[in-house]
């Protein structure tokens, strides 16, 4: 006995084959109508009757979770303080978990690590960030603010390679940012995989411990607007720390 069941997750095309055997196991076989491939996934003792969940981020039978060896899309943080996802805190944090691609921008500023009574989040430790370690993309920019003891690295976005900048940042005088360390307490931007930023500019400014930024080769990596660096640790003390 065959059960055919259609899919639809991030715009892919699944079917899914539910095989009954003569000793009455299940197995499910999930096929990519795009790209003619099926992968058994699991078995289990029962004929049951299954049915199909959509959600955003996962594909579900029967409350089962199949593997998915897509991407993981991720809503990203926009910035307003005011509401919870303005920027990284204990209440969004584990959404990143495993996400590659950020819709959105990432912002880390104190209240990421202090919490905030207003928007009821608790203060998270740096570790926490290496939640993040698997994001590759981020669509809109990436915003780092202020001083916080042990913040001391980037390296948790090691797999960072583009920022695309499709929506840019504002910060005082400074305009059309994707890429903004201000005030930081950060002593490197740990940022080894960062390979291109399509659109806007690189702003690392006022980062009193932070060494070599001036190094990396900011026109090859965004060579749309000239990067701005300044008030940055001097080179001449990252030379001999």
């Amino acid at each position: 006995m065959s059960l055919f069941l259609p899919a639809i997750r991030n715009s892919a095309t699944y079917v899914l084959l539910a095989n009954f055997d003569s000793s009455n196991r299940m197995q499910l076989v999930k096929t990519d109508v795009s790209q003619r491939r099926h992968i058994v996934y699991i078995s289990c003792g029962c004929a049951t009757l299954f049915a199909i969940a959509l959600a955003s981020s996962l594909t579900t039978v029967g409350g089962v979770v199949l593997p998915d060896d897509h991407p993981k899309v991720c809503r990203g943080t926009h910035g307003d303080t005011s509401d919870e996802w303005g920027f990284i805190n204990s209440k969004n944090i584990n959404y990143f978990t495993d996400c590659t691609i950020v819709e959105g921008g990432l912002v880390i500023i104190p209240e990421t690590f202090e919490g905030d009574d207003y928007l009821d989040t608790v203060p998270m430790t740096v570790e926490q960030l290496n939640v993040l370690r698997n994001v590759q993309i981020i669509e809109h920019y990436l915003r780092v603010y202020g001083e916080v003891d042990g913040f001391t690295s980037l390296s948790f976005l090691r797999n960072l390679h583009t920022i695309k900048g499709h929506k840019l940042r504002r910060s005082g005088r400074y305009n059309d940012i994707a890429l903004l360390v201000q005030s930081s307490s950060l002593q490197s931007l740990g940022l080894v995989n960062l390979k291109s930023i399509v659109n806007g500019r690189v702003v690392v400014v006022n980062n009193r411990n932070l060494c070599f930024a001036e190094s990396i080769k900011w026109r090859t990596i965004a060579p749309s607007v000239q990067e701005i660096l300044s008030n940055n640790k001097n080179m001449s003390l990252c030379a001999n720390s």
